[in-house]
């Protein structure tokens, strides 16, 4: 039974937020405010890649392209230029030029931080956490105040389950950055792990992120309230993360058990019941779907809806009732086995009702028939 948030279920959700969100607060997000070293070049070279920066943020990816073609003319062999270049072509989803970007600010820098850590992103977007940790160490070589490689190498390690690690690289980000959110953010994922959502609540909102509408923050904030059994207020947030992300299925899932938890059957049916029918549909949501219907009484309105629906199944139904007595009310020749509830079932399957629930209700049914095999006794009478 799911009766309420296991700690191991929130601790692993929280686990899988840190990488994603915080590429998108940083290097390849388009915000350098956590950057420790500034632009260095012309002031019009400093200004555009500036402006561009701006644009990236807000969306505007073609205005973003045309300032640094114009940057590009007046310093084509500035590495800050190429790691501008390489997170525009990421964020327009041009993977493959982006990586050439990248390559080419390691070429005309060697040595510079930002290039280094965006090439950390790209192989851990491509190749997994643990391929991408040599990286994120060559960046903090190179600069060891660089606040951006700090939070993206502590939400590596992180998400790597390195959690010892990961509080030593969250301690060295507050050193060089006290009022960087992302800090607070990372200690409120800690705090979350480590079974105490009172602190991690506190420090999510010094972090201010959950109050901006970070996705990420706002998901910690669900889960450390679906840990205190506050599913309301989960699922509000659930509900505004899903609207904002439809293909989010983490989120689904997450909102799915939200209701679930909250004692809203009915609405988790009614949202969640038609995806069960999809080939990608999960075997989690598939299992939260089948017990919101169990507590419905899923197996008592498979009867009535295939008689209200389908006539004609009647006809191939036994001939028992419920204490073993033939329709005509004439008590049935003595035997040692009884009509049982899979013999009940077994002819309703193909007279379910077309119903965004009846998939999910079909395979409830199916899996009830595996515990009683055909012409078993009635067990449980």
């Amino acid at each position: 039974m799911i009766s309420r948030a296991s700690p191991l279920t929130t601790l692993i959700a929280a686990a899988l937020v840190l990488a994603p969100v915080l590429a998108g607060c940083s290097a390849l997000g388009g915000d350098s405010a956590g950057k420790n070293g500034a632009v260095t070049g012309s002031p019009a070279f400093v200004r555009l890649l500036s402006q561009a920066d701006t644009a990236l943020a807000g969306g505007a990816l073609a205005d973003a392209g045309r300032l640094l073609d114009e940057a590009r003319a007046i310093e084509p062999d500035n590495p800050d230029l190429w790691v501008a270049i390489a997170r525009l072509r990421f964020r327009g989803g041009e993977h493959l030029t982006a990586l050439e970007a990248a390559e080419r600010a390691l070429e005309v820098g060697p040595d510079h931080a930002p290039a280094l850590l965006i090439r950390a992103l790209m192989v851990r977007d491509a190749h997994g956490f643990a391929d991408a940790l040599p990286w994120f160490e060559a960046a903090l070589s190179a600069d060891r105040a660089y606040a951006d490689a700090w939070a993206e190498y502590a939400a590596t390690l992180g998400d790597l389950g390195r959690h010892r690690d990961m509080l030593e690289a969250v301690r060295e980000l507050a050193d060089v950055a006290p009022k960087d959110a992302r800090g607070f953010y990372l200690q409120a994922v800690l705090a979350q792990r480590g079974g105490e959502p009172v602190l991690a609540r506190s420090l999510l909102e010094r972090s201010g992120m959950a109050a901006r509408g970070v996705p990420s923050a706002l998901l910690l904030e669900a889960l450390i309230q679906m840990d205190q059994g506050n599913t309301a207020s989960a699922v509000e947030r659930l509900e505004t993360l899903a609207s904002r992300q439809p293909a989010n299925e983490r989120v689904r899932e997450l909102l799915a058990r939200a209701l679930l938890l909250g004692g809203r059957e009915a609405d988790l049916v009614a949202r969640f019941a038609a995806d069960t029918a999809k080939a990608e549909a999960s075997p989690y949501l598939l299992t939260l779907v089948a017990r919101a219907h169990e507590r419905l009484g899923v197996h008592r309105s498979i009867r009535r809806s295939c008689w209200q629906t389908a006539p004609d199944c009647r006809r191939q139904l036994p001939a028992c009732g419920r204490r073993g007595k033939r329709e005509t009310g004439t008590r049935r020749a003595p035997q040692r086995r009884r009509c049982g509830r899979g013999s009940r079932l077994r002819p309703m399957l193909p007279c379910l009702p077309e119903t965004p629930c009846s998939a999910a209700a079909t395979r409830l049914a199916r899996s009830r028939l595996m515990r009683w095999p055909r012409g078993c006794a009635d067990r449980g009478r």
